[in-house]
Formats: C-alpha cells, sequence, structure tokens
C-alpha cells in the first residue's frame, strides 16, 4: 500500500521519536536510498534502516527517504519523504528516479548513504555523477549468497533467477568500486571485502548493529503474558525475525519436540513471517508439535518487544551457509539481550564472541536441534542463570549497541566523507 501523502513530505515515526527543536542548525543533507516497502518488527533489514534515520535525525542532519509505510508519523524539517510503490520492482525503480530526477535537477547532497546496491547504483547514477557526491555503502551481506539459498529453498531455476543473481553481483561490484567510504556490520565482511572484492582496507570501517534500548528493555513477564493472551504457568521460547532460509528456523522446530519431551509446558513463539513460513508449519505439523508452536504472522514493531518480554529463553538457530563465511551482527540477539532475556544461538562468527563478551547467552552447533534443545532445557531449569545471563547481557547492550551509539559513529564517518569531498572542492557548491 502506498501512503496517501503528497509527492515529498516530512515524515518520522512515532515510535521512533527523538525530536530536534525547530532553528537548529548544523548536520549534513543526506539521501539514504534504500526502499522501505513494510514495517513489520520482524523485519530486520527495516528495522534496521528506521532506526539508523532516526538516530541521524536526531544529531541534526537532513535525511531525504523513500518509505511505503503505512503508519503515523510525527513531522519534523528533519526527514523528506518520497512515497513508493508497495509492489513491483518496475514501478519502484520508476518512483525513486522519478523523485531524484525532480529534486536533485537543484539539490544536492553532502553524501549519499545506501544499504542496498540495486537502489544505492540509482542515486549514484542520478545525483552522485550529476553532483560529485560522496557515496557511503553499508554492507550487511552479499545478496549473490541471500538470492542462492532463497532460490535452493524453493527450487527455483531458469532464466529468470540466472538475471536476478546476475543483477545482484554487478550492482554490488559497481557500488563498492565507487563508493567513497564502506561500513561492514562485521570483521568477516570486511576481510571478505578484501579478499574477493580487492577493496581498500582504509575505505572499510566496522560498525555492528544495535537494538532500541529505549523499547528493548526489561520488562514484567506476566504483565505481558496477559496482554498477548499467553499460558502464565508456560514455559515460552521465542524467536523473532525475518523467516529466511539462513536464519535456520527447521533446525528449531526439529528441537522442539525434544524440548517439550523434557518441558511438556514449553511452548515456542515464532514472530514473524517469510519465504520459509510453510515449511516450517509443515514440518512442525509432520513432527507432532504443530500445537506446541505459535506463528504469530507479522506484528508491529512496537509489540516485539511483549513477546521477547513474554519469554523465558530466546533463540536464533542461524545456518553456517553464508553466515559462517562472513560472520553476523545479528539484530535480533541484541534486542533479545536488551530485554535481559538469556540467549540459545548458532557458533558462529560474530555471534560467538558477543555472547563470550557480554555473558549474555549460550553458543551452541550450528544446524544441530540436539544441541539447541539442550540448550534451552537446561535455562528453562535453571531461573538463576537465565536472569544471570539476562542482566549480563542488558548491560552489555545498553552500554555498546544502541542505536544512538551506532548513529553516532555513522554520522562521524558520513561528516568526514562529506568534509573530505568538500576539502577536494566536489562537495556542494
Amino acid at each position: 500500500m502506498t501512503l496517501a501523502l503528497p509527492p515529498e513530505v516530512s515524515l518520522y515515526p512515532d515510535v521512533h521519536l527523538q525530536r530536534v527543536m525547530p532553528g537548529e542548525r548544523g548536520g549534513l543533507d543526506i539521501l539514504f536510498i534504500e526502499p522501505l516497502k513494510s514495517f513489520e518488527g520482524a523485519n530486520g533489514k527495516v528495522t534496521h534502516s528506521c532506526e539508523l534515520i532516526d538516530g541521524l535525525a536526531a544529531r541534526h542532519n537532513r535525511l531525504h527517504i523513500f518509505s511505503a509505510f503505512d503508519l503515523s508519523f510525527v513531522h519534523t524539517d528533519h526527514i523528506i519523504c518520497s512515497p513508493i510503490p508497495d509492489r513491483g520492482n518496475l514501478r519502484l525503480y520508476g518512483s525513486i528516479v522519478r523523485s531524484l530526477l525532480h529534486r536533485d535537477h537543484f539539490r544536492r547532497y553532502d553524501v549519499i548513504y545506501t544499504r542496498n546496491s540495486f537502489f544505492g547504483v540509482l542515486g549514484d547514477l542520478f545525483s552522485g555523477r550529476i553532483h560529485g557526491t560522496p557515496v557511503i555503502c553499508e554492507v550487511n551481506g552479499f545478496f549473490g549468497d541471500e538470492i542462492r539459498l532463497i532460490d535452493d529453498n524453493h527450487s527455483s531455476s531458469g532464466i529468470a533467477a540466472w538475471m536476478n543473481h546476475t543483477l545482484c553481483t554487478v550492482s554490488e561490484q559497481y557500488l563498492l568500486k565507487r563508493a567513497d567510504a564502506i561500513i561492514a556490520v562485521t570483521a568477516g565482511i570486511k576481510r571478505h571485502l578484501i579478499e574477493e572484492y580487492g577493496v581498500d582496507e582504509k575505505k572499510i570501517t566496522v560498525i555492528e548493529n544495535g537494538a532500541n534500548t529505549r523499547i528493548f528493555r526489561p520488562g514484567n513477564q506476566e504483565e505481558a503474558r496477559k496482554k498477548l493472551g499467553l499460558d502464565l504457568s508456560a514455559r515460552y521460547v521465542c524467536f523473532t525475525g525475518n523467516f529466511a532460509p539462513w536464519q535456520g528456523l527447521p533446525d528449531l522446530v526439529r528441537a522442539v519436540p525434544l524440548i517439550c519431551n523434557t518441558w511438556p509446558a514449553a511452548r515456542v513463539l515464532l514472530v514473524g513471517d517469510g519465504v520459509m513460513r510453510e515449511q516450517c508449519a509443515a514440518l512442525a505439523d509432520e513432527l507432532g508439535v504443530g500445537d506446541r508452536i505459535c506463528f504469530t504472522g507479522r506484528v508491529p514493531y512496537e509489540s516485539v518487544p511483549d513477546y521477547v518480554t513474554a519469554s523465558d529463553v530466546c533463540v536464533a538457530p542461524f545456518i553456517r551457509d553464508r553466515n559462517d563465511k562472513i560472520g553476523l551482527s545479528p539484530l535480533k540477539v541484541y534486542e533479545y539481550m536488551g530485554c535481559g532475556k538469556p540467549v540459545v544461538a548458532s557458533d558462529i562468527a560474530g555471534v560467538r564472541e558477543l555472547l563470550d563478551l557480554s555473558g549474555g547467552g549460550i553458543p551452541v552447533r550450528s544446524e544441530d536441534p540436539q544441541a539447541i534443545a539442550s540448550a534451552v532445557t537446561m535455562l528453562l531449569a535453571d531461573r538463576e542463570k537465565r536472569m544471570q545471563m539476562g542482566r549480563a547481557g542488558c548491560e552489555y547492550v545498553s552500554k555498546n549497541n544502541s542505536w544512538e551509539v551506532v548513529a553516532r559513529k555513522v554520522g562521524e564517518i558520513c561528516s568526514e566523507v562529506a568534509s573530505r569531498h568538500s576539502r577536494n572542492g566536489r562537495g556542494r557548491r
């Protein structure tokens, strides 16, 4: 659904409100070019973008964004939103190009910030090259790997899959070559960019993901369960996120019978939606645990903390393919920990270090339902251990991985790149 708004209006999500007082000056003009086509709390990519937009705007920057959100917004002078269609890539491309041409015939930005190579290329072609605007590219993963995993799980083949993969690869290579600075969310991604793409190490800065510690914070479990209509006496295990192949949800479903053998009152909350939903539901029925798993579907972002708070243990069963190669900076794990919940997560680079440093959870062998079940049942049996891990994880995330911290670091990169280009005579004129 497209927003019923004028062609360009100032918008601000009320769930992320950090108002900058009118009349304040300073900051950068940033073209933030990633299409935001939904705002469900289980969509980590959209959550990341919204939180980063919020944090950058709160630091007195002015952003031009592209969104199809059908949500309430708060007006501000610091965010200009161009509505986009919710479906159809060609329509989406056309909408963004029209907006860029309409504004950028006269408008110059200090930096172009992109988290999506497909659309980042548009920003560079229709703004970067026209005005000499520097480009900052954030890399959270590699589209070719993601598309391959999705195709493998849905038997996609033929020319369409080949074209999709080719476009992903070409756009990534183009943008990484053009970028003036690159932000990698893991050290593994940085290493991969250097070794496989030949990117200059000096261009890359590692900035991990974060959590909104204003809403992902410890809460009252009983109140959260009453609010959601959950059984007060049950034991709940929670997963939140996009049901994508690399999330390892089938392994969690296979762990459910093992968990329930020890804890018959255990229930699993799968919060979100995605391409693996039907496969996971069918597997649950096949294993006879369909009644032990609650598929919530997509939920509003502000409701996600309720499900985490209502739970006893939270799980992130990532698979090795794609994840182990580049490492992970997992949004969901930061959010679990922000709510003070112990985490059981795959022993993947990035996750392993996070759990070890924070003391907030247990790393287990990836793609091993028995290992998941053993760690979960151990935590369900030990309330003191759950509380100890929850406190440690919450303290760590609050100090190191709030979105305020992330936005400050990203803002510093943006300012440095813009200043360098201005000194070189290639900034705004």
